[in-house]
């Protein structure tokens, strides 16, 4: 009596065949920042949103310091400008004044330069450009005492309140872009090399048992090489889902986002089912006379 086994037979054949590339990542702004005094003051106002979670339109005013001194550095520089526009104004009035004298005692001889008083003039252009931007120095400081949001933000770190007294440098919270976040995505070397230039990439979290789904770009690689893992890494830019949940239209910085890439290939490879491999690598194959 002979034992025969039941086999169940594929035909397959080559060709190219789609590959989808997984990985997953931390969402971060695109664009965060430090606020930072850039002149020394006491803060007078601050506005009520400047908190935690709080949000602000670009160019906003988040802070703002006593501008007294300012105001008075602004008035002493103008009055400075002033002085100094009259003086070139006088001299320019002498030398014309002593060509004209000259051409009476001169007896046709050319006028030096002092005579005509030439660096005199120079000296007092020279003092009107120092004091213009002496002035624009003074106007630039007296805008300092506002600080504003350097684009739509929201706050992640308020540091300082009202009545502080802040010098040059003081960081007084940080701040980041509401529009744009991304995700660093960790790929083996093998798949790294696989991803395609225009593929399209999805990235996905679960949120109270629903899943959020967003288109995301690919912006950038890192150029680099993980050595502890051996990853190379790319940025993915991603772009707001305008039919998901309100709140979730974009990701949240520090969500835990899983990612897939879609567009590369496998070309000229046979294709099997995981069931038909034995082992780490054989795969039982059926010839023309039936004989496995």
């Amino acid at each position: 009596e002979v034992s025969l086994f039941v086999v169940e037979v594929i035909e397959v054949e080559g060709g190219d065949v789609p590959l989808e590339l997984t990985s997953e990542g931390l969402v971060s702004p695109r664009r965060d920042t430090v606020l930072t005094a850039e002149v020394t003051g006491r803060i007078i106002f601050v506005d009520a949103r400047f908190q935690v979670g709080g949000t602000f339109k670009v160019d906003e005013v988040i802070l703002q310091l006593d501008r007294v001194n300012y105001e008075a550095a602004v008035a002493q520089a103008e009055a400075s400008v002033a002085d100094a526009q009259l003086t070139v104004k006088q001299e320019q009035a002498r030398g014309e004044q002593a060509a004209r004298d000259w051409r009476k005692i001169g007896n046709g001889k050319p006028a030096s330069e002092m005579v005509l008083r030439v660096p005199f003039l120079k000296s007092a252009r020279a003092r009107l450009v120092s004091a213009e931007a002496m002035l624009r120095k003074a106007e630039e400081d007296l805008r300092r005492t506002s600080i504003r949001a350097p684009f739509d933000c929201r706050v992640s770190k308020a540091l300082l309140d009202l009545g502080a007294t802040v010098v040059t440098g003081t960081q007084l919270g940080e701040v980041y872009d509401t529009d744009g976040f991304e995700v660093r995505l960790p790929f083996s070397l093998s798949d790294f090399s696989e991803l395609p230039e225009d593929g399209k990439v999805t990235v996905s979290a679960t949120l109270g048992g629903a899943e959020h789904t967003w288109n995301a770009k690919v912006t950038r690689s890192e150029g680099g090489i993980d050595r502890t893992t051996l990853s190379a890494f790319i940025i993915a830019e991603v772009e707001p889902n305008p039919e998901a949940p309100e709140g979730f239209q974009t990701p949240l910085p520090g969500m835990f986002v899983r990612a897939k890439i879609t567009g590369a290939k496998l070309s000229d490879v046979v294709s099997v089912p995981r069931s038909a491999v034995r082992g780490r690598d054989q795969i039982t194959v059926l010839n023309a006379d039936d004989e496995l």
